[in-house]
């Protein structure tokens, strides 16, 4: 985006966007904020995850000049990959810039097209014989009840497993949430990737043995630490329903954080 489309998206005199409502007062739940919240022009952010996950998220203006990549004009500009510290699940991750000035509109039609590939996957899976049973943490953060297991914490129990995705609506301006970009992450940060993969291989190591301990006929493909520590994701694949709620409860007393499969 050069400095002319900035000029027209950003008054001059406090660094916001005309019309601008700040978003700490439209997040719901720790989900984040409606899409349809958010100036239609944008600009969003695609973000890149371990395992090939993706999310889209916003920018609020700053006054954090430690963080400007460039041009010095009070908020953020990140590149292609850069790698920044984004709000996460009840926490904070780490993540690769992949795509820059995106509109509401770009990111619906490729979030729909997104949904529509998983229902055609789901309904030729339901007409198989033998339908595998995977894993999946989704794109939207709206959908993550439809497809993932939150793990037990002291006051939760495992959710059961639903696949739904093949009837799901197509997603709309006010079901699709997005999340902030905190700030460009710092070299110490960056260099801590290469200790939280080290940890992530142990974890998946521990996993894939009290899978074979249980008998489980479920393989244990990867596992991913959300940055701060808070969320632990197992990735499997199966070849019908598993009940792995008490393998849940046992990663959680090893690791003692949220453990998602």
């Amino acid at each position: 985006m050069d400095n002319e489309t900035r000029s027209n998206c950003y008054d001059a005199k406090d660094s916001k966007p005309i019309g601008y409502i700040d978003p700490r007062l439209l997040h719901e739940n720790g989900k984040g904020v409606p899409l349809n919240k958010l100036p239609p022009q944008g600009p969003l952010y695609m973000v890149e995850f371990k395992s090939g996950r993706i999310d889209y998220y916003y920018i609020a203006p700053t006054t954090d000049l430690s963080n400007i990549t460039s041009g010095g004009n009070g908020f953020l500009q990140p590149m292609v990959g850069d790698l920044v510290i984004v709000e996460a699940d009840r926490g904070k991750d780490l993540g690769k810039v992949a795509q820059v000035a995106l509109t509401c509109e770009q990111v619906l039609q490729t979030q729909q097209q997104d949904d529509r590939v998983v229902a055609k996957n789901d309904m030729d899976e339901t007409s198989d014989e033998s339908p595998k049973q995977h894993n999946s943490i989704p794109s939207s953060p709206s959908s993550s009840a439809s497809n993932s297991l939150s793990s037990p914490t002291n006051s939760e129990q495992p959710s059961s497993i639903k696949n739904s995705s093949a009837t799901r609506p197509e997603q709309s301006t006010e079901e699709m949430y997005v999340k902030r970009i905190h700030r460009l992450a710092t070299p110490d940060e960056i260099n801590m990737l290469l200790v939280k993969s080290q940890d992530e291989q142990r974890a998946l190591v521990i996993c894939q043995q009290k899978v074979k301990q249980r008998k489980l006929q479920m393989e244990v493909m990867d596992a991913e630490y959300q940055w701060d520590r808070r969320k632990l994701t197992f990735y499997f694949s199966a070849e019908k329903r598993i009940d792995f709620r008490e393998l849940v409860r046992e990663m959680f007393k090893i690791y003692k954080t949220r453990i998602w499969m």
